[in-house]
């Protein structure tokens, strides 16, 4: 089983990875191809995937449409004016982070691919370990170094940090992230990790709270 709806579900994502922007409805159904796709590549990989490396591929690529498109200059939804499809927006594009990451882990080095089917497996995430991580990162390093202008959450920020933090124990990513390692320290986790005014005024909040009154 199984074979019958990959072919199915993959005329549905060639339908919405060619919009020209997101629609609520539209946005729904991505956040739901990637829910299934996140289930079907979990722990290890459906015969038909593995035997059908254009179908992967395709999957792959719509993985990293979802996460490339805040940085590629499409339309991002304002929280303001249209807060159910910014938030609907931004939860594809967690899903499509959750997914690199946990392929990052799961599928990142042969090593990693154990079980009786690990050769045929090992060769059908070959392209994913050479070609996918190297453009995962590059999405990844944009999304966080764009952050405040496109009005990310601060959850996928938080997501992209772990991808980069990870990337670290893989030779093709780490080739690509190297050069940017100390952009990355000085223009983003510095300012990350340095308080801000706003967590002054809260500390010195939580200390006028919790003194202890004068007798």
């Amino acid at each position: 089983h199984g074979v019958v709806p990959f072919p199915v579900l993959e005329q549905v994502l060639d339908v919405i990875a060619a919009l020209p922007e997101p629609t609520l409805e539209s946005l729904q159904i991505e956040r739901l191809l990637l829910k299934m796709f996140w289930s079907v590549g979990n722990m290890s990989l459906p015969p038909y995937l593995v035997h059908n490396p254009a179908s992967l591929t395709k999957w792959l690529s719509f993985v990293l449409h979802t996460l490339e498109r805040p940085t590629k200059g499409a339309h991002v939804p304002s929280e303001q004016t249209q807060n159910i499809i910014h938030g609907h927006y931004w939860k594809a594009v967690k899903r499509a982070a959750e997914i690199s990451l946990r392929w990052l882990l799961r599928y990142g080095k042969n090593e990693d691919v154990t079980g009786k089917d690990r050769s045929d497996i090992r060769k059908a995430v070959a392209p994913f370990q050479t070609q996918f991580v190297p453009s995962i990162v590059i999405g990844f390093l944009n999304l966080v170094a764009r952050r405040t202008e496109l009005g990310a959450p601060d959850l996928i920020v938080y997501w992209g940090l772990t991808f980069l933090g990870n990337a670290t124990r893989y030779s093709k990513a780490w080739e690509t992230l190297k050069p940017h390692v100390q952009a990355l320290v000085q223009q983003l986790a510095f300012p990350i990790i340095c308080p801000t005014q706003e967590d002054l005024s809260l500390f010195q909040d939580c200390l006028l709270y919790t003194s202890p009154s004068p007798r």
